[in-house]
């Protein structure tokens, strides 16, 4: 586990997913296009504070289990908070770092990482992705890819926090569509 990454990431856990309100409505696109059906077992990496644990937890319904991990407890004590105010009794989250995932081969049908990917080193955690995952399953990934005025609070809120976005073209500023 990165401790620089942890620090950076805790520095933003009080505020983030509140700044904007691009999460919650991305938590349920994502949750959407993933296509989750009732009794799947889903697994959310970089978890945030639970955009997406939540919408992921309905669409899998009583039958189906959600795991929410981050490696900052921060981040998973707001995603703890969202999974008990929605009162989803199928849903949890726990300090886990995505590049070494303490969680048994095969054992989720669905991956979802939402907005994690672009913080990552996606040669460690591909492969951790790939071995809890059943065959068949699905791994669904999102990273923001706008640009222009409607994008720079991505920007700003990387900034703000020290956060780098490995993902994209410049770092912590989001190119428009052209630059990329």
């Amino acid at each position: 586990m990165d401790e620089e990454v942890v620090a950076l990431w805790k520095r933003a856990a009080a505020t983030y997913e509140t700044e904007v309100p691009y999460f919650a409505l991305m938590g349920e696109r994502i949750a959407a296009h993933a296509e989750l059906r009732p009794g799947e077992t889903v697994l959310d990496v970089a978890c945030g504070k639970g955009a997406t644990i939540v919408p992921a937890a309905r669409a899998v319904g009583d039958k189906g289990r959600v795991l929410g991990v981050d490696i900052v407890e921060d981040m998973v004590e707001g995603a703890r908070r969202a999974i008990a105010a929605a009162g989803l009794a199928n849903a949890s989250a726990k300090v886990m770092d995505g590049e070494a995932l303490d969680l048994a081969d095969a054992s989720f049908d669905v991956v979802l990482m939402a907005f994690g990917l672009g913080f990552v080193r996606p040669e460690r955690v591909l492969p951790e992705v790939a071995r809890v995952l059943r065959r068949p399953g699905r791994f669904l990934t999102a990273v923001p890819a706008g640009g222009g005025e409607d994008w720079a609070f991505f920007g700003e809120l990387c900034e703000k926090y020290g956060l780098v976005n490995r993902a994209l073209v410049g770092g912590q500023s989001v190119p428009a569509p052209e630059e990329a």
